[in-house]
């Protein structure tokens, strides 16, 4: 469904794949035994492999579904123009700091890479890893928790790997309270840092015209959410809006009021 209705609105230089496209035999066997959230996590590395061997772009990257950018990533890439790999600590604020032994230091919502036969490699490692074993448990004595703390290894596998160091790659709500956000000229910046990106995690949509910001908890800094959640929304709502007026049945990723845990609901 999500490659036809993508389809119905085609944009200049995106290329979309179907999923028949990027399994293989390995993936298909792994499906078998994982949940939809588990074989989304496994498809990762695999998706990124994948194009990592067909494209001839300089720099790539996995990027979650649930990221919104505020300013160009190039500045990521930027950084450390001759890495290999790129990746974003958690950086998490005193209220999740427990999370580092949980879901581990670095966040898979974004992970990049230079289109280098060491990224290849350390892709492909990470795809072999998730193929292996890729569950919702966080598991501290194994340092797994789905694909994400595979990546861990990589500091100590492979050369060029690069930790971004802005605030504003990857800011969430795990690390949001260590920083004063503010709007610039109508740029939104984290202390003197530009915000590239914030990631919605947590975020569920339950229709068109009704979402929960945050399902982890209730949040009351009133410039968070006045300022990225409620836009955020908005922006969502008139999207799924537009689609719907090709779809009208659209309804992919909606979850039941009674399966979501009552937080912040917002009704537009």
């Amino acid at each position: 469904m999500a490659y036809k209705v993508l389809s119905e609105f085609p944009r200049p230089q995106v290329q979309y794949e179907q999923l028949e496209d990027i399994e293989d035999d390995s993936l298909r066997k792994a499906k078998d035994h994982r949940t939809f959230h588990e074989y989304c996590w496994t498809l990762k590395p695999a998706f990124l492999l994948k194009i990592l061997e067909s494209s001839d772009a300089d720099y790539l990257a996995h990027l979650d579904t649930d990221l919104y950018f505020y300013h160009d990533p190039e500045a990521i890439f930027e950084e450390n123009p001759l890495a290999h790999l790129f990746l974003t600590d958690h950086m998490n604020s005193k209220r999740f700091y427990h999370y580092y032994e949980l879901s581990g230091r670095f966040n898979t919502g974004f992970v990049g890479c230079r289109n280098t036969d060491v990224a290849k490699r350390a892709v492909t490692q990470w795809k072999e890893n998730c193929i292996a074993h890729c569950t919702v448990e966080m598991d501290t004595e194994k340092q797994t928790y789905g694909d994400q703390r595979y990546v861990e290894r990589w500091i100590d596998d492979f050369d060029g790997v690069h930790v971004v160091t802005s605030k504003g790659a990857n800011a969430a709500i795990w690390n949001i309270e260590n920083y004063k956000l503010s709007m610039v000229e109508g740029n939104m910046y984290l202390d003197e840092n530009p915000l590239l990106f914030y990631h919605f995690s947590a975020f569920t949509i339950i229709d068109e015209s009704t979402f929960n910001l945050n399902w982890y908890y209730y949040m009351t800094e009133q410039k968070l959410v006045n300022q990225l959640y409620i836009p955020y929304a908005n922006l969502l709502h008139q999207k799924i809006k537009q689609v719907q007026e090709v779809f009208p049945e659209f309804q992919q990723g909606f979850i039941e009021k009674k399966h979501v845990p009552d937080t912040h609901f917002y009704e537009i």
